[in-house]
């Protein structure tokens, strides 16, 4: 921004005005000092300092800039009257100043300061323009003034929504980032929980059902040790991406395995010396197969002979396999759903290694093979803790976006502008034909495509037509100039300016190239005809030239800064956004896996601890490793809805003999899950059949829930999954 002023002011009173050394002549040579110090100085600063100096710095050569601009409106009426001279109206050098200055204010001054500092600035010059002035019409003092100051709140105009919309994005920035750390921490502890799920189950769940159940000692014994390693290690994160050498992985892997079923036979082929893996992709495979051996344990079994269980490991074409297999019992995969706990965690974890896929086949009587594949270069991600934080790219802003555009506060200025450069025109009525009128909606249309909304950089097809304008204007110009009594070229050429400064806001937009073209095209349709043409024009054309490019130069100018600024704003924000991601996300995963752990210590831990002592518990101690496996299993089961008070009626019924299951097909509804818990409490309380079952309903159902009792009456409880339903309902199984 401070280059793009500076630049301005240097153009604005050294090309624009000649007259400058000569004008500032008339005073001592301290008033020459102080003219040049005040305005030309400090914009010639800005220029050179605009990339190394101190903002501070920046800030006090504006103030100077600002400043003395009033100091010099205020001597030069004083000196004029002492040196006795006047100045034909259209040269003298402080018409140049208003742009600048208004622009350069915003940068120092609240709006409010600003909005009181301008108005006083244009009257001093207006009054200092009348007084030395040789022709000083008060029409042609207000309307050149009027024009130049509307120039001027044209640049401070976009200054202002500039920084205004900075002001804007750190705000958005702020609500961005709570957003994003609201996201991430929700799944964060979602994808941790599920992880801390899947340990639980193939640990402490396994532990307790062996012990409970009664099982080998030695078996129980080692299942309770595993679990409460794995307890103790849950504090000790590996990084997802360490690797682990193949002979640590094989050695790893027999002996989980070994340790749950000490006769298993074990072998692994292929791979060689240097070959590794990544360490959660070895934990994906540990967890799979050991879930699917404790499975063949408990349910593979038959009567009169011994089963043969095998796990076999195998390296080939950049996949490792391990495979589980034994000849026993087997089952029909048709009729186990693949909602049961165990098979939802399996897949639940495979899914999260990119490449990795389980297979499953089984026959009654037959065996059964669980097989699981992965990448060897591959790693579990958890996918939704992974993956970059949704900032909302729509939520990105853009340079347009920035100085607002398409604002009505920005049409409102284009048209109020507009039409004040139009107001040199009626300096002589003949102008206002049919080339006037042209050139007016022209310049309107213009304005119309310039703030109507669209993408960044603006659409091709528009921004040509755009670069269209000021060769339209310029022809329009040319006509009226054409005619034998043409008017004097400053005022026939008043759509000039306005056409330059189009081609100027079209580089803001993203069009660099057309807006220049744009630019030259009418430059040289100015130039051309006047070379061409044997019209007393007197070098008019050339004269203004300069003006008119340092219009086209200056908004580049600032155009390349905001887009620079803007996506340097971009990606601050992103980068902002993520870091806070990863910042909730981790206080998250740390929070979750504490309150998990405190949680098992409290329930699970004492029962582990005597399961490990010796591997078997009394009839009181079996009891209580069942109940805490049925707690936990229904804690991980029913997420939704298992609060401490739902679980403990649970524990209640399964004491006095009760089944209790607890499905989870669905979330419930926000509004209804207190309806549902105690329903549910007050159910399980009442329960005296042999079996109750509890599902959370799958979305889309009229219900949310639905209770089950198998008793005499084979009751049925449905609650509603909206409160604007009925009370709970009583209806036949």
């Amino acid at each position: 921004m401070c280059l793009a002023i500076g630049v301005a002011g240097v153009l604005f009173q050294l090309v624009l005005n000649p007259p400058l050394p000569t004008q500032l002549a008339w005073s001592a040579p301290w008033g020459n000092a102080l003219g040049a110090l005040c305005v030309l100085l400090p914009p010639l600063v800005m220029v050179v300092g605009a990339a190394w100096l101190p903002i501070t710095w920046l800030r006090a050569v504006v103030s100077v800039w600002v400043a003395g601009s009033v100091v010099v409106y205020a001597l030069v009426p004083w000196f004029a009257t002492r040196a006795h001279v006047q100045v034909d109206s259209g040269t003298f050098w402080i018409n140049a100043t208003p742009p600048g200055v208004c622009a350069a204010a915003v940068l120092i001054m609240p709006g409010w300061l600003v909005a009181a500092y301008i108005p006083v600035q244009v009257g001093m010059g207006a009054f200092v323009w009348w007084w030395v002035a040789i022709d000083p019409g008060v029409f042609r003092v207000s309307q050149a003034f009027v024009g130049q100051t509307l120039l001027g709140l044209v640049f401070a105009g976009i200054m202002l929504r500039a920084l205004g919309s900075a002001a804007t994005l750190d705000a958005d920035t702020e609500t961005l980032r709570s957003a994003a750390a609201h996201r991430a921490e929700v799944s964060a502890r979602s994808v941790e929980r599920a992880r801390l799920d899947g340990l639980v189950h193939d640990t402490v769940l396994a532990a307790l059902l062996t012990g409970g159940r009664g099982g080998d000692a030695v078996v129980a014994c080692n299942a309770a040790r595993v679990a409460i390693e794995t307890l103790d290690g849950l504090t000790a994160d590996n990084a997802a991406d360490a690797v682990l050498p193949l002979a640590e992985f094989v050695a790893r892997l027999k002996q989980s395995c070994t340790t749950i079923c000490p006769a298993v036979r074990f072998s692994m082929s292929g791979g060689d010396s240097d070959c590794a893996l990544s360490v959660s992709v070895a934990q994906l495979l540990r967890d799979v197969s050991g879930e699917a051996l404790r499975n063949s344990m408990r349910h593979a079994d038959l009567p009169g002979r011994t089963v043969i269980r095998r796990v076999d490991a195998h390296i080939a074409e950049g996949n490792i396999v391990v495979r589980v297999a034994d000849d026993g019992a087997g089952f029909d995969p048709q009729r186990v759903s693949r909602a049961r706990l165990g098979l939802q965690i399996a897949h639940s974890r495979v899914q999260r290694c990119e490449g990795a896929r389980l297979r499953i086949s089984a026959a009654p009587g037959k065996g059964t093979v669980v097989e699981v594949v992965a990448p060897t270069g591959s790693s579990v991600t958890a996918l939704a803790e992974t993956a970059a934080p949704d900032i909302g790219q729509s939520r990105s802003t853009d340079a347009p976006t920035m100085v607002r555009f398409y604002s009505r506060a920005a049409v409102v200025l284009a048209v109020t502008w507009i039409t004040g450069e139009s107001m040199r025109a009626w300096d002589d009525p003949s102008m206002l034909g049919v080339p006037f009128a042209v050139a007016l909606i022209a310049l309107f249309i213009g304005a119309a495509i310039l703030c109507r909304p669209g993408p960044d950089p603006m659409p091709v097809r528009p921004a040509a037509a755009m670069a269209v304008i000021p060769v339209v204007v310029a022809v329009c110009n040319i006509v009226t100039m054409a005619r034998a009594d043409a008017p004097s070229p400053m005022y026939a050429t008043w759509a000039w300016t306005p056409a330059a400064l189009l081609m100027g806001f079209l580089t803001v937009r993203g069009r660099f190239g057309l807006a220049w073209i744009g630019a030259l095209s009418a430059a040289a349709t100015y130039t051309g005809w006047e070379a061409v043409s044997h019209h007393p024009v007197q070098g008019s054309f050339y004269g203004q030239l300069p003006w008119q490019l340092a219009l086209t130069v200056v908004c580049t100018l600032f155009a390349i800064g905001m887009r620079r600024q803007v996506r340097r704003i971009n990606s601050i924000r992103e980068r902002t956004v993520v870091v806070t991601a990863d910042r909730a996300r981790a206080v998250a995963r740390l929070r979750e896996r504490d309150e998990q752990l405190a949680y098992l210590d409290d329930i699970a831990r004492p029962v582990l601890a005597l399961i490990r002592r010796d591997g078997t518990l009394d009839d009181a101690e079996r009891l209580a490793a069942l109940l805490v496996e049925a707690r936990l299993r229904d804690r991980i089961r029913a997420r939704g809805i298992a609060s401490e008070e739902l679980l403990d009626a649970a524990t209640r019924a399964r004491a006095r003999g009760v089944e209790v299951v607890l499905l989870n097909d669905g979330q419930p509804p926000t509004d209804r899950v207190d309806a549902i818990v105690q329903t549910a409490i007050s159910e399980l309380d009442r329960a005296t059949g042999s079996r109750v079952t509890i599902r959370i309903l799958p979305p889309g159902r009229r219900m949310a829930c639905t209770i089950v009792h198998a008793d005499a009456e084979n009751r049925r409880v449905e609650i509603p999954g909206s409160a604007a339903e009925p009370a709970p309902a009583l209806s036949p199984p």
